[in-house]
């Protein structure tokens, strides 16, 4: 692994460089050496954030054979299989980046998810604990503790721990999500509308929160509120599986049943997301 960065990494992360030139070059470093495996992982980042991730999966899987004991490719390899639902897999590559680099608190935070996904919550509430104990000032760990708690069935311990997240590193959208989204597990559908609103207030709401804020007001039969929230999800992602589901559910409940049926036969055929709300990361 390259010890030094090429004079166009940092314009790209300050984004004084557009994708297509940023690949180009990076493209033109591979050709020039094939086995350096910072510029594939590099690339490989930067085309999963443009949803090219067979692409950078690639990548990654091309770093990790290059050099086996390269924890950052493996991660990545561990990250987009986690992000196309091969837990088994992902798991298996997370734990490998974690052998090789013990302290990596970004691989433990995904191995915490990986495993509650794979329905192993005493395993996942083991790491999270160990992400807080690293990060402290950081909403992760408190997050997938909350989460794993929550699937233990100690539920009102994973609320403490997300107010005690809160008073130690501020409220924040990510944060006031999963409070939300927790208390709407719970059926306590006003306080989970407390905490969404503020969310949705915040600077950086995505359409995880405006979706979930139309879902817990469209409980409570807020209609308007539910409609004006899932019109700005799907203005952030207008082809969104879940997305376009509660849009359905809200149609519903405007009493427009043709436009909720012709929304359905519309999307039925295309690909869905498949970015499930407990994948979602800060």
């Amino acid at each position: 692994m390259q010890a030094t960065w090429p004079v166009w990494s940092p314009a790209r992360r300050a984004g004084d460089m557009d994708f297509a030139d940023f690949e180009e070059m990076v493209q033109t470093a591979l050709a020039l050496n094939p086995e350096y495996t910072w510029a594939m992982r590099e690339l490989a980042w930067i085309l999963e954030d443009h949803n090219r991730q067979d692409e950078a999966l690639s990548l990654f899987r091309a770093a990790s054979e290059l050099d086996p004991y390269d924890p950052y490719a493996e991660y990545g390899v561990a990250f987009l299989l986690s992000e196309q639902n091969d837990w088994e897999g992902a798991f298996d590559h997370v734990s490998r980046a974690l052998e090789l680099k013990p302290d990596f608190v970004t691989a433990l935070s995904r191995r915490s998810l990986i495993l509650l996904m794979l329905d192993r919550p005493k395993q996942a509430l083991k790491d999270a604990e160990a992400v807080i104990e690293a990060e402290p000032d950081d909403t992760d760990g408190y997050v997938r503790k909350a989460q794993a708690l929550s699937d233990l069935g100690q539920r009102s311990q994973a609320h403490e721990v997300l107010e005690l997240a809160e008073s130690r590193v501020g409220p924040g959208s990510y944060l006031l999500y999963w409070r939300a989204s927790l208390l709407a597990d719970d059926l306590e559908y006003e306080a989970a509308l407390f905490h969404i609103r503020r969310s949705v207030a915040l600077e950086g709401a995505d359409r995880f929160d405006h979706r979930l804020h139309a879902d817990i007001a469209l409980g409570l039969g807020y209609t308007d509120e539910a409609r004006d929230a899932i019109d700005q999800a799907l203005g952030l992602f207008p082809d969104g599986e879940f997305e376009r589901y509660t849009n359905a559910l809200v149609l519903l409940a405007e009493g427009r049943f043709m436009q909720a049926i012709k929304m359905r036969a519309r999307y039925k055929n295309r690909q869905p997301d498949a970015t499930s709300d407990a994948q979602r990361s800060n």
